[in-house]
């Protein structure tokens, strides 16, 4: 080549012009070899221009080579492809000079070579790519404004040629996660480009590089925040419409009849074992999507945090059943921004869980019950309010839907329940003790949960103290009184620790007496009109024993005013303590108050009820004289002096 020795000097030379005019002898000397079918000889230019100026040291060979291989893309002209995979390399290894003049060189000629190679660059798009995305942040101007006209070149071709996208995920999905913002732009362009192409199917991808889509909208360019967005509805958008498609698909009677006959027969309502169906669409990925997204729920950045939920409400509404079995992972998520600061991101979570209770209540198919309770309990012990009440619900919801499988797991249900009684929140005490009555229907777990509160009592006496009757109270809203008070004396009457028996049977007494909720009990006992009237005295008379003042108490109430008598004589006979006397001292209140009216106009009848005024003449004679005492003693002179 004896004209090579000119093309090296120019080449080299420092000059824009003299570099130019060596790249210009390079394309007629290659043009040449082309014609004359000495392809050979090509592969030899493309070789020395890599070796003695690519890679040379000197900065000004870097940009004739540069050039140059341009020169030899436009030489070859039409038999390009079978050079590119020579050419390539040596150009875009040139991105990366720590020169910006040769980087804008380098973007130059593979402009240049774009142009004319159209779709058989593609070959390299990943590295392609992967270059203007370092270039998108380039320090340098003229770098940047040449990287955009390049970017746009191939945004052109990839519209209207094609390449391997599945090997280009790979790397969309380690770029996405890079925090520069002039590379955010990029990826977020290019994400945008090929989704809107139809033939890339890039939401077949989206669980690849979702994760990093949705940390970008931390960033703190609100461009960057809108673009993802926008970017991010598309995809939704989408996703609402393949899945429709196929919603029509499966509901054509073809597809129904072939459906039926290839799966024959099923018991799947019956099985408590959840398999995870078929996705809606193949395009589709909602495991792996809820995977990342459910996370992100619980996030640090706020905006995400709500992005998140809304996402996971738009899946319950276009999937329904199809995502029954992965329910319990996004309650997980959903439950605890419940009770988040951010009003937005509250009301997205509400919105979720209303979704996710409306599938739940209209299913036709099994759900993972047992994942459930197990998401459902591990927030009773969250910090907030709200999330504990509607941890709560779900339990109602799950009785109300399958209240045959929730049985299965009451055991380990149960304690749980129990344990948020002591809650601090009396909102929180009230509605579990509603979750824990409606779980009590079941004859075997009522006898258990009354078991277990007179258990919590012994253990927690501040809690019997504070919240006892408050509990007591909230059962009986929920449960039958009389069944409530026939199980607690049942089991109280054999107890062993005494102390303990009188304090409870106090509370249980005063409920009793005051209680708007034990009304009709206590016009049962006071009548003692049937059997089953008079075996409940007789069940709570064992208990009530416990202490002198409730079973006096009771026996006032029944209007057994000869047994009265002689238990006031009995405990004459012991030792009465202070604490007897104090209780004294509240049975006295006691029948001052509505509740004792009757036992009041009784004394008008002193012939017919004469055990009446032994029994409360022996206790005014029972008690010191207090303030108690004299409010008796002026009750009963009130009568004699008539």
């Amino acid at each position: 080549m004896p004209v090579w020795g000119s093309i090296v000097r120019n080449l080299n030379d420092k000059l824009y012009e003299r570099r130019k005019l060596g790249a210009l002898e390079v394309e007629h000397l290659v043009n040449d070899f082309v014609r004359t079918g000495e392809k050979g000889k090509v592969m030899d230019i493309i070789r020395l221009v890599r070796q003695e100026f690519i890679e040379s040291n000197s900065m000004n060979a870097r940009k004739g080579g540069v050039i140059a291989m341009a020169a030899v893309a436009l030489g070859v002209g039409e038999d390009l492809d079978e050079f590119i995979p020579e050419i390539m390399p040596s150009v875009l290894v040139c991105f990366d000079d720590p020169d910006h003049k040769v980087r804008y060189y380098a973007l130059e000629s593979l402009f240049n070579i774009t142009k004319v190679a159209r779709g058989k660059v593609l070959v390299f798009f990943n590295e392609v790519f992967n270059s203007l995305c370092k270039l998108a942040a380039d320090p340098d101007k003229g770098v940047k404004d040449g990287s955009e006209l390049l970017d746009r070149l191939i945004k052109d071709i990839v519209g209207e040629s094609t390449f391997d996208i599945k090997k280009f995920i790979p790397m969309l999905a380690d770029r996405v996660n890079i925090s520069l913002p002039e590379c955010r732009r990029f990826i977020v362009s290019w994400i945008k480009l090929l989704a809107s192409l139809p033939h890339y199917e890039l939401l077949e991808h989206l669980p690849d590089f979702l994760d990093g889509l949705l940390k970008m909208l931390s960033d703190r360019s609100e461009d960057i925040r809108e673009s993802v967005n926008v970017c991010l509805a598309d995809f939704l958008e989408e996703i609402k419409l393949v899945s429709q498609k196929e919603a029509m698909e499966e509901g054509s009677p073809e597809v129904k009849h072939k459906k039926d006959e290839k799966e024959g027969p099923s018991n799947e309502a019956n099985s408590d074992v959840v398999h995870p169906p078929k996705s809606p669409h193949p395009r589709v990925k909602f495991q792996k999507l809820l995977t990342i997204l459910i996370p992100h729920c619980d996030g640090s950045d706020e905006f995400i945090s709500q992005t998140a939920l809304q996402w996971l409400n738009e899946f319950i509404l276009i999937a329904k059943e199809h995502i029954m079995p992965y329910c319990a992972n996004m309650l997980s998520g959903i439950l605890p921004q419940i009770s988040h600061k951010n009003i937005s991101i509250e009301r997205a979570a509400r919105k979720a869980n209303n979704s996710l209770q409306n599938l739940i209540k209209t299913a036709k198919s099994p759900f993972p019950i047992k994942e459930f309770l197990e998401t459902i309990t591990t927030q009773f012990s969250n910090q907030w309010v709200p999330t504990r009440l509607y941890a709560l619900r779900w339990i109602l919801i799950l009785h109300l839907q399958t209240s045959d499988h929730l049985f299965q797991y009451l055991d380990k249900l149960f304690p749980s329940l129990l344990n948020m009684v002591t809650d601090p929140n009396e909102e929180v005490v009230r509605l579990d003790l509603h979750v824990l009555a409606k779980l009590a229907s079941n004859v075997t777990y009522f006898h258990s949960l009354i078991d277990s509160v007179i258990s919590l009592f012994c253990t927690n006496r501040k809690l019997l103290e504070s919240r006892g009757s408050l509990i007591i109270r909230q059962l009986c809203l929920h449960i039958p009184p009389e069944q409530i008070y026939r199980v607690f004396a049942e089991i109280l009457a054999n107890h062993q620790d005494i102390e303990f028996t009188t304090t409870l049977i106090q509370t249980l007494n005063l409920i009793l007496l005051t209680s708007a909720e034990l009304v009709e009990v206590r016009n049962s006992l006071k009548l003692l009109s049937t059997d089953s009237s008079k075996n409940l005295f007789t069940v709570l008379y064992r208990s009530w024993c416990h202490s002198e003042a409730a079973v006096l108490s009771l026996c006032l109430l029944a209007q057994v005013y000869e047994l009265a008598s002689n238990l006031v004589y009995k405990i004459a006979d012991c030792e009465v303590n202070v604490n007897t006397l104090v209780e004294l001292d509240k049975l006295v209140q006691l029948l001052e108050s509505p509740i004792f009216m009757f036992l009041r106009l009784q004394l008008l009848e002193p012939e017919k009820y004469p055990y009446l005024f032994k029994s409360l003449y022996g206790i005014l004679m029972l008690l010191p004289q207090s303030s108690a005492f004299n409010t008796l003693r002026n009750r009963l002179n009130c009568v004699t002096t008539l």
